[in-house]
Protein backbone atom coordinates (compact mmCIF):
# COMPACT_ATOMS: atom_id res chain seq x y z
CA UNK A 1 0.00 0.00 0.00
CA UNK A 2 1.43 3.42 -0.98
CA UNK A 3 2.14 5.76 1.52
CA UNK A 4 2.59 8.76 -0.54
CA UNK A 5 0.44 12.18 0.00
CA UNK A 6 -2.03 12.66 -2.89
CA UNK A 7 -0.11 15.93 -3.33
CA UNK A 8 3.22 13.73 -4.95
CA UNK A 9 0.73 10.85 -6.56
CA UNK A 10 2.00 11.51 -9.92
CA UNK A 11 4.73 13.78 -9.73
CA UNK A 12 7.39 14.72 -6.95
CA UNK A 13 9.50 17.65 -6.79
CA UNK A 14 11.18 19.70 -6.97
CA UNK A 15 14.19 18.02 -5.88
CA UNK A 16 17.40 19.63 -4.01
CA UNK A 17 19.22 20.04 -7.86
CA UNK A 18 15.26 21.69 -8.29
CA UNK A 19 13.79 18.67 -10.75
CA UNK A 20 10.81 17.17 -10.84
CA UNK A 21 10.08 13.23 -11.54
CA UNK A 22 6.88 11.57 -13.07
CA UNK A 23 6.29 8.21 -11.02
CA UNK A 24 5.51 5.75 -13.86
CA UNK A 25 5.29 2.76 -11.47
CA UNK A 26 5.29 1.34 -8.23
CA UNK A 27 8.21 -1.33 -7.43
CA UNK A 28 7.93 -2.18 -3.67
CA UNK A 29 7.09 -1.35 -0.34
CA UNK A 30 9.46 -2.31 2.76
CA UNK A 31 10.24 -0.87 6.78
CA UNK A 32 11.90 1.87 5.37
CA UNK A 33 9.83 3.39 2.32
CA UNK A 34 8.60 3.20 -1.10
CA UNK A 35 10.29 2.67 -3.89
CA UNK A 36 9.05 3.63 -7.62
CA UNK A 37 10.17 3.68 -11.30
CA UNK A 38 10.35 7.88 -12.46
CA UNK A 39 11.39 9.58 -15.24
CA UNK A 40 13.21 12.71 -15.07
CA UNK A 41 10.49 16.27 -16.53
CA UNK A 42 11.67 18.30 -18.99
CA UNK A 43 12.61 21.76 -17.30
CA UNK A 44 15.46 23.75 -17.40
CA UNK A 45 16.45 22.21 -14.40
CA UNK A 46 16.53 18.71 -15.75
CA UNK A 47 19.89 16.88 -16.46
CA UNK A 48 21.02 16.11 -19.65
CA UNK A 49 22.55 12.53 -18.63
CA UNK A 50 19.25 11.69 -17.35
CA UNK A 51 17.07 12.22 -20.23
CA UNK A 52 14.66 9.43 -21.23
CA UNK A 53 15.91 7.07 -18.86
CA UNK A 54 13.69 5.13 -16.10
CA UNK A 55 15.23 6.15 -12.57
CA UNK A 56 14.44 5.00 -9.04
CA UNK A 57 13.13 7.09 -6.48
CA UNK A 58 13.14 5.84 -2.91
CA UNK A 59 10.82 7.83 -0.56
CA UNK A 60 11.24 7.35 3.42
CA UNK A 61 9.16 6.63 5.85
CA UNK A 62 9.76 9.87 8.08
CA UNK A 63 8.23 8.02 11.43
CA UNK A 64 9.97 4.65 11.02
CA UNK A 65 13.03 5.30 9.17
CA UNK A 66 15.04 6.30 12.10
CA UNK A 67 18.87 7.28 10.39
CA UNK A 68 19.28 9.88 8.36
CA UNK A 69 19.05 10.03 4.61
CA UNK A 70 22.48 11.58 4.32
CA UNK A 71 23.81 8.69 5.70
CA UNK A 72 22.63 6.28 3.01
CA UNK A 73 23.76 9.19 0.44
CA UNK A 74 27.67 9.23 2.30
CA UNK A 75 27.55 4.84 1.53
CA UNK A 76 26.05 5.36 -1.89
CA UNK A 77 28.44 8.04 -2.79
CA UNK A 78 31.91 6.30 -1.12
CA UNK A 79 31.53 3.37 -3.29
CA UNK A 80 29.79 5.28 -6.60
CA UNK A 81 32.67 5.36 -8.74
CA UNK A 82 32.15 0.94 -8.91
CA UNK A 83 29.71 -0.59 -11.55
CA UNK A 84 28.61 -3.01 -9.61
CA UNK A 85 26.43 -0.54 -6.90
CA UNK A 86 23.81 1.51 -7.49
CA UNK A 87 24.77 5.33 -8.42
CA UNK A 88 22.91 8.13 -6.68
CA UNK A 89 21.73 10.92 -8.55
CA UNK A 90 20.07 13.38 -6.30
CA UNK A 91 17.47 13.96 -3.49
CA UNK A 92 14.76 15.96 -1.35
CA UNK A 93 15.65 19.70 -0.49
CA UNK A 94 17.07 19.56 2.99
CA UNK A 95 14.76 19.66 5.78
CA UNK A 96 11.72 19.00 3.32
CA UNK A 97 8.19 17.35 4.94
CA UNK A 98 8.89 14.31 2.11
CA UNK A 99 12.10 12.36 2.44
CA UNK A 100 13.51 10.78 -0.74
CA UNK A 101 16.49 9.74 -3.13
CA UNK A 102 17.35 9.13 -6.84
CA UNK A 103 19.32 6.54 -7.74
CA UNK A 104 20.25 4.51 -10.70
CA UNK A 105 17.05 2.03 -11.98
CA UNK A 106 18.23 -1.72 -12.04
CA UNK A 107 15.59 -3.73 -13.66
CA UNK A 108 15.67 -7.11 -12.11
CA UNK A 109 17.51 -8.45 -9.27
CA UNK A 110 18.22 -12.11 -8.50
CA UNK A 111 15.41 -13.20 -6.11
CA UNK A 112 12.45 -11.81 -9.26
CA UNK A 113 15.20 -13.30 -11.94
CA UNK A 114 14.27 -17.13 -10.24
CA UNK A 115 10.95 -16.12 -8.57
CA UNK A 116 9.35 -14.99 -11.99
CA UNK A 117 11.35 -17.57 -14.37
CA UNK A 118 9.30 -19.75 -16.15
CA UNK A 119 11.58 -22.65 -14.50
CA UNK A 120 10.80 -21.52 -11.25
CA UNK A 121 14.54 -21.97 -10.39
CA UNK A 122 18.18 -20.70 -10.58
CA UNK A 123 19.73 -21.42 -13.91
CA UNK A 124 23.72 -22.73 -13.96
CA UNK A 125 24.28 -19.46 -15.59
CA UNK A 126 22.89 -17.40 -12.62
CA UNK A 127 25.27 -19.16 -10.38
CA UNK A 128 27.92 -18.94 -12.92
CA UNK A 129 27.42 -14.57 -13.06
CA UNK A 130 27.11 -15.33 -8.46
CA UNK A 131 30.56 -17.12 -8.61
CA UNK A 132 32.17 -14.22 -11.12
CA UNK A 133 31.05 -11.28 -9.53
CA UNK A 134 29.77 -11.31 -6.03
CA UNK A 135 34.03 -11.44 -5.26
CA UNK A 136 34.40 -7.57 -7.11
CA UNK A 137 31.22 -6.32 -4.97
CA UNK A 138 32.44 -7.10 -1.93
CA UNK A 139 35.93 -5.66 -2.37
CA UNK A 140 34.31 -2.45 -3.63
CA UNK A 141 32.69 -2.60 -0.24
CA UNK A 142 35.66 -3.64 1.81
CA UNK A 143 37.78 -1.19 0.37
CA UNK A 144 35.35 1.91 0.15
CA UNK A 145 35.36 0.92 4.23
CA UNK A 146 31.71 0.15 3.68
CA UNK A 147 29.75 -2.88 5.22
CA UNK A 148 26.60 -3.21 3.30
CA UNK A 149 24.57 -4.89 6.02
CA UNK A 150 21.65 -5.97 3.65
CA UNK A 151 23.05 -8.38 1.26
CA UNK A 152 20.04 -10.70 -0.22
CA UNK A 153 18.76 -11.88 -3.48
CA UNK A 154 16.26 -8.55 -3.49
CA UNK A 155 19.31 -6.41 -3.29
CA UNK A 156 21.56 -8.14 -5.52
CA UNK A 157 20.29 -6.09 -9.00
CA UNK A 158 20.92 -7.97 -12.57
CA UNK A 159 21.72 -5.14 -15.50
CA UNK A 160 23.21 -5.51 -18.34
CA UNK A 161 24.07 -9.10 -17.41
CA UNK A 162 26.04 -8.07 -14.38
CA UNK A 163 25.63 -7.77 -10.93
CA UNK A 164 24.87 -4.82 -9.16
CA UNK A 165 24.49 -4.22 -5.36
CA UNK A 166 21.12 -1.89 -4.29
CA UNK A 167 19.96 -0.24 -1.27
CA UNK A 168 22.25 1.19 1.15
CA UNK A 169 19.51 2.07 4.08
CA UNK A 170 21.42 -0.25 6.39
CA UNK A 171 24.77 0.62 5.39
CA UNK A 172 27.46 1.08 7.82
CA UNK A 173 31.17 2.01 8.00
CA UNK A 174 33.12 -0.98 9.34
CA UNK A 175 33.64 -1.18 12.75
CA UNK A 176 30.55 0.88 13.60
CA UNK A 177 27.78 -0.34 16.10
CA UNK A 178 24.89 -2.05 14.60
CA UNK A 179 22.19 -0.04 16.04
CA UNK A 180 19.43 0.18 14.29
CA UNK A 181 19.85 -3.01 12.22
CA UNK A 182 17.66 -6.56 12.79
CA UNK A 183 19.06 -8.87 15.22
CA UNK A 184 16.78 -12.12 15.01
CA UNK A 185 17.47 -12.21 10.72
CA UNK A 186 18.33 -15.24 9.87
CA UNK A 187 20.87 -14.74 7.46
CA UNK A 188 22.76 -12.66 9.99
CA UNK A 189 25.97 -14.21 11.57
CA UNK A 190 26.38 -14.83 15.08
CA UNK A 191 28.45 -11.89 15.90
CA UNK A 192 25.96 -9.67 15.15
CA UNK A 193 24.63 -10.04 18.58
CA UNK A 194 27.24 -8.89 20.28
CA UNK A 195 27.08 -5.53 18.13
CA UNK A 196 30.29 -6.22 15.49
CA UNK A 197 29.81 -4.85 12.02
CA UNK A 198 33.06 -5.77 9.70
CA UNK A 199 33.36 -6.39 6.20
CA UNK A 200 33.25 -10.65 7.76
CA UNK A 201 29.30 -9.57 8.07
CA UNK A 202 28.86 -9.10 4.03
CA UNK A 203 31.07 -12.35 3.21
CA UNK A 204 28.80 -14.22 5.26
CA UNK A 205 25.31 -12.98 3.83
CA UNK A 206 26.74 -13.52 0.72
CA UNK A 207 27.77 -16.66 1.61
CA UNK A 208 23.52 -17.46 2.62
CA UNK A 209 22.38 -15.76 -0.97
CA UNK A 210 24.16 -18.23 -2.61
CA UNK A 211 22.45 -20.89 -0.14
CA UNK A 212 19.40 -19.76 -0.75
CA UNK A 213 20.42 -19.63 -4.73
CA UNK A 214 21.58 -23.39 -5.12
CA UNK A 215 18.57 -25.24 -2.33
CA UNK A 216 16.02 -22.53 -1.98
CA UNK A 217 16.44 -22.85 1.60
CA UNK A 218 18.54 -22.00 4.54
CA UNK A 219 19.68 -23.53 7.68
CA UNK A 220 21.95 -22.32 10.97
CA UNK A 221 24.63 -24.59 10.44
CA UNK A 222 27.60 -24.56 7.59
CA UNK A 223 27.99 -28.24 7.51
CA UNK A 224 24.10 -28.72 7.31
CA UNK A 225 23.97 -26.18 4.93
CA UNK A 226 27.01 -28.61 2.57
CA UNK A 227 24.89 -31.84 3.39
CA UNK A 228 21.51 -30.04 2.32
CA UNK A 229 23.51 -29.35 -1.42
CA UNK A 230 24.61 -32.99 -1.31
CA UNK A 231 20.93 -34.17 -0.31
CA UNK A 232 18.99 -32.47 -2.88
CA UNK A 233 21.61 -32.73 -5.98
CA UNK A 234 22.29 -36.29 -5.16
CA UNK A 235 25.89 -35.32 -5.17
CA UNK A 236 29.61 -35.14 -3.23
CA UNK A 237 30.53 -31.54 -3.70
CA UNK A 238 33.53 -31.28 -4.55
CA UNK A 239 36.41 -29.69 -2.42
CA UNK A 240 36.98 -26.57 -4.10
CA UNK A 241 32.92 -25.76 -2.87
CA UNK A 242 33.37 -27.38 0.42
CA UNK A 243 36.56 -24.66 1.27
CA UNK A 244 34.40 -21.99 -0.66
CA UNK A 245 31.09 -22.28 1.41
CA UNK A 246 33.36 -23.22 4.81
CA UNK A 247 35.33 -19.80 4.17
CA UNK A 248 31.98 -17.83 3.42
CA UNK A 249 29.95 -19.24 6.60
CA UNK A 250 32.49 -19.80 9.19
CA UNK A 251 30.99 -18.97 12.59
CA UNK A 252 34.02 -16.71 13.29
CA UNK A 253 34.18 -13.73 11.28
CA UNK A 254 37.53 -13.43 11.88
CA UNK A 255 37.79 -16.85 10.23
CA UNK A 256 36.48 -15.73 6.61
CA UNK A 257 37.65 -15.44 3.32
CA UNK A 258 38.87 -11.81 2.31
CA UNK A 259 37.43 -10.73 -1.60
CA UNK A 260 40.52 -11.73 -2.73
CA UNK A 261 40.77 -15.07 -1.21
CA UNK A 262 36.93 -15.75 -2.08
CA UNK A 263 37.65 -14.63 -5.76
CA UNK A 264 40.16 -17.63 -6.16
CA UNK A 265 37.51 -20.27 -4.24
CA UNK A 266 35.09 -19.21 -6.49
CA UNK A 267 37.27 -19.53 -9.96
CA UNK A 268 38.29 -23.16 -8.71
CA UNK A 269 34.18 -23.90 -8.10
CA UNK A 270 33.03 -22.30 -11.38
CA UNK A 271 36.03 -25.01 -13.09
CA UNK A 272 34.30 -27.64 -10.83
CA UNK A 273 30.72 -26.64 -12.50
CA UNK A 274 31.09 -29.55 -15.23
CA UNK A 275 32.11 -32.62 -12.66
CA UNK A 276 28.74 -31.65 -11.02
CA UNK A 277 25.61 -33.77 -11.85
CA UNK A 278 23.12 -30.74 -11.40
CA UNK A 279 22.59 -28.86 -14.36
CA UNK A 280 19.73 -26.41 -12.62
CA UNK A 281 19.38 -25.51 -9.22
CA UNK A 282 16.56 -26.69 -7.16
CA UNK A 283 13.07 -25.79 -7.32
CA UNK A 284 12.42 -22.80 -4.48
CA UNK A 285 9.20 -25.13 -3.30
CA UNK A 286 11.81 -27.87 -2.47
CA UNK A 287 12.65 -25.66 0.30
CA UNK A 288 9.75 -27.61 1.85
CA UNK A 289 11.14 -30.97 2.09
CA UNK A 290 13.44 -29.79 5.19
CA UNK A 291 12.03 -29.62 8.35
CA UNK A 292 14.85 -27.64 10.15
CA UNK A 293 14.60 -24.99 7.05
CA UNK A 294 13.34 -21.71 6.96
CA UNK A 295 13.04 -18.75 4.11
CA UNK A 296 15.45 -17.09 3.94
CA UNK A 297 14.44 -13.66 2.88
CA UNK A 298 10.57 -12.20 3.03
Amino acid sequence: MSTLPELYKTIIGPSLHGRRYVIDKELGFGGFGLVCRVLQEESLYASPTLRNQHLALKVYHSASYQRPVLDEIIHMMSVGGSSCTVQFFDRSPLHAELEYVVMEYVPETMKTKIVQSQQGHATRGLVELYLQEIPWVLGTLRSAGVVHCDIKPSNIGIKNGHLKLLDFGLARMSGAVSDGMPKKRASYPPEIREGIVTPALDMYCAGKVLEWIITGAHVADVQETIENIELFHDIILPVPWRKMFLSMLHPDYKQRAHPEQLHQLMADAVKDMDTLSFKDMVPLSKAELLPSSSSLFG
